[in-house]
C-alpha cells in the first residue's frame, strides 16, 4: 500500500538533505554513522537523481537561487520539502517492483507535480523499522525557479505559477498528492489503499518513533528486573493513544448503545467522549486537552461507532424477536394443541361463568327534551324515539342474559362489576411494575458478566501486596460489580444470575401475561361500562324490587277526580 508523507525544513544548509539521502544515518538519532576513522559511510544500495540542477550541485544551485531572487534569507523562512513516496513490501515479489523501477516512478512524479523546483530524488530499499518497503525521497527547493505553463488543479493563487514564488504545501494540495499516487499505482498494478478517506488506525511518525523509545526503555528496565531476581511486569509498551484506541474498543464490544457506551468508558476507564462539529474527542485523566478521533483513526470516528452499535443493536433484536416467536409459538401449542392460526374462536364467558355469546351492541339513550330545547324539531323527535326504544330493547336484552331484572340487581351487578375491573386494572399495573424490575435487573446482570472474570481473578493471587495492586488498578471494575452484586440481591436473583438471553426469555413470558391481563381487564372495562349504558337506558323504565313487591301485593285504587264525583 502506498502512501504519501510531508515535511518541511527550515534548515539553510542543502548539503545535509544530500547527506542524509547518501550516507548512513542512525534511526534513533538521526546522526550520521561515521567509520573507525570518522569517515561518513556511504548507504549499502539506494538510487540518486536531480532535477532542474546538475548532479550533485542541488545545495550550491539552492543557495544561488535565492540569492538571485533574494527569497529564504531569513532564519524561520522554510528552505524545503520533503516528500516520501513508501510502497507495500509485498511489491517486491508480487508485483516486480525494483529499486530502478520506484526511482523512475519517483522522478516521474516530482517532474509532474513540483515542475520548475531544483530536486533530489533519492530511493532507498528499506525503511527505519526494516519492512522492507521501497520508498523514495523527493527533496524540493521551497522556491520555483521556472515560470509554469499551466496552473496545477491545487493551485488556488496566482503567484503560485511565477518564477520566484515559493512552493505551498496546502490540504489541497495534499489530497491531490494523495490522489495521484492512489493513480500511479493503480496504472503499475501495485498494491494501494484509500488514503483520501483516511486509516483505520491513524500512527503518525512521532507516535510510531515514540512508541519504539518507549518499547526500547521497558525492554531495558524489564532485563534489569530480571538479573535482579524481580518479576518483569508488562512486556509490551503502549503509547497513550493506542491505550485509548483499546479501550476503546473493549467499551465498544461491551455497550448496548451509545449511552451504555460513554458510561463504560466514564465508570470504568474516567474518559470522557465529547462531540465537537461533529466529530467525537476523547479526554483521559491524565490531560487536559482532549484526543481527537480524527488522530486515532476512522475507526473511532463518530460514523463508524454509531454504525457499530446500531449494527449491535440490530443483532440483538433479531436474537430476541427470534426467541420472543419460539416462545410464543411453544407456549399455544402447550395451552391449546394447535398453531395459534388454527384455533377456534373462544366465546366470551360472563361473569356467572356461563356462555353468552357475542354481546350485543347498545348506545345510551337521547335526552329528546335537551334536544327539543337546542332547537330540533318533530322529524328528530321521531327518529329519536324509535332509536331509543331499539337501545331500550338491547340493553333490557344484554340484562336479562346476565339475569338481571329489576335496578337493585343492577346496582348490585355494577358495584360487583367495578371491583372486578379494579382489581384487573390493578394486575395489569403490577405485572409492569414486575417487567420494569425485571428490565432493570437484566442491566445489572450485564454488568455482573462484564466484570465478573476480573473481579474472580484476584481470588487466584495470592500475595496481599499483589492483591491491593490489582484491585487499586481495577477499582472501577470491583465498584462496579459490588455494586450489581447489591442490586441482584435487592431484586431477590440468586448468584451467579442467569446469562443475558435466559433472563430475557423471562421477560418475555412475563409480557405475555401482561398481554393477557390488558385482555381480561379490557373485557371487565367492556362489561362495566354497558351495565353503566344499560342503567342509564332502563332508568325510569325498571322499579326497585321492594316497590314492585308491594305494588303487586296491595295494588292501589286510582283517585277520582272532581269530574268523576259529580257523575
Amino acid at each position: 500500500m502506498a502512501t504519501i508523507k510531508h515535511t518541511s525544513s527550515k534548515n539553510a544548509d542543502y548539503g545535509s538533505a544530500e547527506c542524509y539521502l547518501m550516507f548512513e544515518h542512525d534511526e534513533k538519532t538521526q546522526k550520521p554513522v561515521l567509520d573507525e576513522h570518522g569517515s561518513l559511510i556511504m548507504r549499502d544500495d539506494f538510487r540518486f537523481d536531480t532535477v532542474n540542477c546538475g548532479p550533485h550541485d542541488f545545495a550550491f544551485a539552492c543557495m544561488r537561487a535565492n540569492l538571485y531572487y533574494g527569497k529564504n534569507n531569513r532564519r524561520g523562512d522554510i528552505k524545503s520539502h520533503h516528500y516520501i513516496i513508501s510502497f507495500d513490501p509485498r511489491d517486491r515479489e508480487d508485483h516486480g517492483l525494483t529499486l530502478d523501477k520506484a526511482q523512475a516512478l519517483g522522478i516521474r512524479f516530482c517532474e509532474e507535480h513540483f515542475p520548475g523546483h531544483q530536486a533530489i530524488v533519492a530511493a532507498h530499499p528499506d525503511g527505519h523499522h526494516h519492512a522492507g518497503n521501497i520508498h523514495v525521497h523527493i527533496v524540493i527547493n521551497s522556491l520555483r525557479i521556472d515560470d509554469l505553463l499551466e496552473r496545477k488543479p491545487y493551485m488556488d493563487r496566482a503567484c503560485d505559477t511565477k518564477a520566484g514564488a515559493k512552493h505551498r504545501c496546502t490540504g489541497k494540495l495534499m489530497r491531490y498528492l494523495r490522489t495521484e499516487v492512489m493513480k500511479m499505482c493503480k496504472r503499475e498494478n501495485l498494491y494501494q489503499i484509500d488514503l483520501l478517506n483516511g486509516s483505520k488506525t491513524r500512527v503518525t511518525n512521532r507516535e510510531y518513533h515514540a512508541a519504539r523509545r518507549g518499547q526500547e526503555a521497558l525492554d531495558s528496565q524489564n532485563a534489569r528486573l530480571q538479573e535482579q531476581g524481580v518479576p518483569a511486569g508488562k512486556s509490551k509498551y503502549e503509547t497513550e493513544k493506542e491505550t485509548l484506541r483499546r479501550v476503546i474498543k473493549e467499551a465498544l464490544e461491551k455497550a448496548k448503545d451509545f449511552d451504555h457506551f460513554c458510561r463504560i468508558l466514564s465508570d470504568e476507564y474516567s474518559i470522557s467522549v465529547k462531540e465537537s462539529r461533529g466529530r467525537f474527542s476523547y479526554r483521559t485523566p491524565s490531560r487536559q486537552k482532549p484526543i481527537t478521533s480524527r488522530m486515532l483513526g476512522t475507526d473511532y470516528s463518530k460514523e463508524h461507532i454509531l454504525v457499530v452499535l446500531e449494527e449491535k443493536s440490530k443483532r440483538r433484536q433479531e436474537i430476541l424477536d427470534e426467541y420472543r416467536r419460539e416462545r410464543h409459538k411453544a407456549l399455544f401449542e402447550n395451552a391449546f394443541g394447535a398453531p395459534a392460526q388454527k384455533r377456534a374462536a373462544v366465546s366470551v364467558t360472563s361473569r356467572n361463568n356461563t356462555t353468552a355469546g357475542a354481546r350485543p351492541r347498545f348506545e345510551r339513550v337521547v335526552d329528546i327534551e335537551a334536544k327539543k330545547a337546542e332547537g330540533k324539531g318533530a322529524g328528530y323527535e321521531y327518529w329519536a324515539k324509535g332509536f331509543n326504544l331499539k337501545q331500550q330493547s338491547k340493553a333490557y336484552a344484554f340484562m336479562t342474559s346476565h339475569h338481571i331484572y329489576n335496578m337493585e340487581q343492577l346496582e348490585a351487578a355494577i358495584k360487583e362489576q367495578r371491583t372486578a375491573e379494579y382489581n384487573a386494572r390493578h394486575a395489569v399495573i403490577d405485572m409492569e411494575k414486575k417487567i420494569k424490575n425485571a428490565t432493570d435487573a437484566l442491566q445489572w446482570i450485564d454488568r455482573y458478566h462484564e466484570n465478573h472474570d476480573i473481579c474472580a481473578k484476584i481470588k487466584t493471587i495470592k500475595s496481599e501486596k499483589k492483591r491491593h495492586q490489582y484491585r487499586y488498578a481495577h477499582e472501577g471494575d470491583f465498584i462496579v460489580y459490588e455494586a450489581a452484586v447489591r442490586q441482584l440481591k435487592k431484586y431477590k436473583i440468586k448468584l451467579p444470575p442467569p446469562d443475558h438471553y435466559d433472563f430475557s426469555g423471562k421477560i418475555i413470558d412475563l409480557e405475555t401475561k401482561k398481554d393477557e391481563l390488558q385482555e381480561a381487564w379490557q373485557e371487565q372495562k367492556q362489561l362495566l361500562k354497558e351495565l353503566q349504558t344499560a342503567r342509564t337506558n332502563m332508568q325510569g323504565l325498571l322499579t326497585p324490587a321492594r316497590q314492585q313487591t308491594q305494588e303487586q301485593q296491595y295494588p292501589q285504587t286510582p283517585k277520582r277526580s272532581s269530574y268523576d264525583m259529580e257523575l
